[in-house]
């Protein structure tokens, strides 16, 4: 009945839980969720919305993707949601402006990342146990030390998204976040607006 549209493969394994300590259920009301790994936004919303059906859909997009690359303007251009002018304008803007342009078409930002986001919240701790139990202590620090970061949010989740062996850590990250939710007991402001968006869809529809 209704889609949210994420990032990757670590989104879909912990909104269903990020959807049950809010009280929802993804499969009871009817909502799916699919990654569109960067290039495949207007892939997916094509495919939502076409002569033969029409699915209800939610789009999140992480804004760390907009630092130096037009391409989600781009995806938003391909599935008819903006002009050729407002893509063309989004080449020589900001970051910030872009991100303000798919706020005016209803994608809800992810600052500026999954794992930046879940680390902010409360999972920095749990998130430092599983590059621990992997033995990848030493890479974190070896990392950070190269890159000039300190062991917090940012400069950990800059280990998962911009290092070989902490991306290969981040769905192990996204797994331990959906069994340690109910404990931990916060989800990201973002994926919370999503899931509720996406449910009023799926009843309305």
């Amino acid at each position: 009945r209704a889609i949210v549209v994420v990032e990757g493969p670590s989104e879909v394994i912990a909104l269903p839980a990020f959807a049950e300590q809010i009280g929802y259920s993804l499969d009871r009301d009817g909502i799916s969720v699919v990654p569109a790994d960067g290039n495949s936004f207007s892939y997916i919303l094509r495919a939502c919305n076409n002569e033969h059906f029409s699915v209800l859909t939610v789009v999140t997009f992480d804004t760390d993707a907009l630092e130096s690359s037009n391409d989600l303007l781009n995806e938003a251009y391909k599935a008819g949601l903006i002009n050729e002018e407002i893509r063309n304008a989004g080449k020589n803007g900001s970051a910030e402006a872009r991100q303000r342009t798919l706020k005016a078409i209803g994608w809800i930002p992810v600052i500026p990342n999954f794992e930046e986001e879940i680390a902010r919240i409360g999972y920095l701790p749990l998130i430092l146990k599983v590059i621990d139990e992997a033995g990848a202590t030493q890479s974190l620090e070896n990392f950070l030390t190269t890159k000039n970061l300190t062991n917090n949010a940012h400069g950990v989740a800059e280990f998962l998204n911009g290092s070989r062996h902490g991306k290969g850590l981040k769905v192990p990250v996204a797994r331990a976040v959906a069994n340690e939710v109910e404990i931990i007991g916060h989800i990201p402001d973002c994926f919370d607006r999503a899931i509720r968006q996406a449910v009023t869809l799926a009843t309305r529809g």
